[in-house]
């Protein structure tokens, strides 16, 4: 969607525009799943752009939602573990194993477990693991506009900051000399504390199997700060454990299963179709038993089963109403590959000696462009339903004002998908072109 600019405005000021509008503060409902709305919607966030940023992180007292401390302790950053993508609306909920009372049990890891003990496969159990995140008070000194802001709030996957801070935080020490603390102080209130610098960068990763561009947090550097934090700025900070939203294990529960209607029997099924693979469209006579020939049908989305019934030149008409198990059954319906075995051995025969080299070419065509359809299809499945706001996921980026209140790990994976699909279809239109230059000559 285009940027509209106002009467006399150039490219470059509407280039300009939709730079401030990214890097202005995110609402508070960016992180509605684990915090409390009406806690944070007054609060302001910040959310590093590409580029360098400066940042003083400013220390508070810990509530009594603090993992590690207990209330009253300052501290300078809070500690959160999250499941990410939970049911249709790939929302985040703090993992009640670590944020629940002594009495509450995390069912997206009870889940977790029970599939790991009856075999699953390890990409499916290791994404149901809680995955760590870091809140803090900072102060972004990059530029007097940020400066005016006071305090955000920064929330980031653990290995984007704090991580890293810690292992620079450690000073070398010689042997012997006890008397030095190798903890280097960079949170401290006073003078000793130190200035923040980092830069925001992408880099190339694999997501659903497809590369993809995310954000990329490097060059972390302590400066010098030579000030204290004012004490304005003092009173401005948060106690971060206290905006969080402890949820009960039946509200966890609820959304996790939502796609099952809450039949917890169902997960199984529901995340292996998630995972379904391109597999190749074969041929009825690929099969040496109608079973073989269901199982492997069963594995199929619809759009694969219909290039299957095209394929085999099957008389199966396809209502838009019908699902995989109706299309399954109409197919079987057609097929008869227990009956006369010796018969169709003798006919096997005699085709593998009749096939002449032309249609071996054809199949190799037919082949290829199923396997690019199929690819296409997946596609369409992997970016499906995908966006908690309705819109279509990794087309309508940035350009509807949910966009704003969407998650960062959505939002950034939305962003990869739609400049991964751009890709795509540039590849699919060069190959076109090419195509149709062929048969011209």
């Amino acid at each position: 969607m285009a940027i509209k600019s106002g009467k006399g405005s150039s490219a470059k000021q509407a280039l300009l525009d939709r730079y401030k509008r990214s890097t202005e503060k995110r609402p508070a409902m960016t992180f509605k799943s684990y915090t409390d709305p009406e806690k944070t919607k007054d609060l302001n966030f910040f959310k590093p752009g590409e580029g360098d940023h400066l940042m003083n992180i400013i220390k508070y007292k810990t509530g009594e939602n603090d993992i590690y401390d207990p209330p009253g302790t300052w501290t300078h950053c809070c500690e959160i573990f999250v499941h990410k993508n939970v049911g249709p609306a790939n929302d985040m909920y703090l993992c009640l194993n670590e944020h629940g009372s002594s009495t509450d049990t995390c069912p997206i890891c009870l889940e977790r477990e029970r599939l790991r003990s009856s075999g699953e496969e390890d990409d499916i159990v290791n994404a149901l693991w809680p995955q760590r995140r870091t809140l803090y008070n900072v102060e972004v000194v990059t530029n007097r506009e940020e400066r005016r802001r006071g305090v955000q709030i920064l929330d980031l996957w653990y290995s984007y900051m704090e991580e890293v801070l810690l292992k620079k935080a450690q000073k070398a020490v010689r042997k012997g000399k006890k008397e030095i603390n190798p903890n280097l102080n960079f949170a401290s209130l006073e003078e000793d504390g130190k200035t923040i610098s980092f830069e925001v960068g992408t880099k190339k990763v694999k997501i659903r199997g497809k590369r993809a561009t995310i954000p990329e947090f490097e060059e972390h550097e302590f400066i010098d700060r030579d000030e204290p934090i004012s004490k304005k700025l003092r009173k401005q900070a948060v106690c971060l454990d206290e905006l969080l939203h402890i949820p009960t294990e039946e509200e966890v529960s609820e959304a996790f299963f939502a796609d099952d209607g809450g039949d917890r029997s169902k997960s199984k099924k529901r995340k292996k179709n998630k995972k379904r693979k391109t597999q190749k469209i074969q041929k009825i006579t690929d099969f040496d038993s109608e079973e073989d020939l269901r199982e492997y049908l069963e594995g199929l989305s619809a759009k694969q089963l219909e290039k299957f019934i095209d394929k085999n030149d099957l008389e199966v008409d396809v209502d838009d109403e019908d699902d995989e198990e109706d299309i399954v059954d109409a197919i079987m319906n057609k097929v008869d590959l227990d009956d006369d075995e010796d018969e169709d051995e003798d006919d096997d025969e005699d085709d593998d000696e009749d096939e002449d080299e032309d249609e071996d070419e054809d199949d190799d065509e037919d082949d290829d462009e199923d396997d690019e359809d199929e690819e296409e299809d997946d596609d369409d499945d992997d970016v499906e339903d995908e966006c908690p706001s309705g819109h279509v996921f990794g087309v309508d980026t940035d350009t509807e004002e949910e966009c704003h209140d969407c998650p960062n790990s959505i939002w950034e994976a939305c962003l990869a998908a739609q400049q991964e699909m751009k890709r795509t279809e540039r590849k699919k239109a060069s190959k076109k072109s090419g195509g149709k230059k062929k048969k011209r000559k």
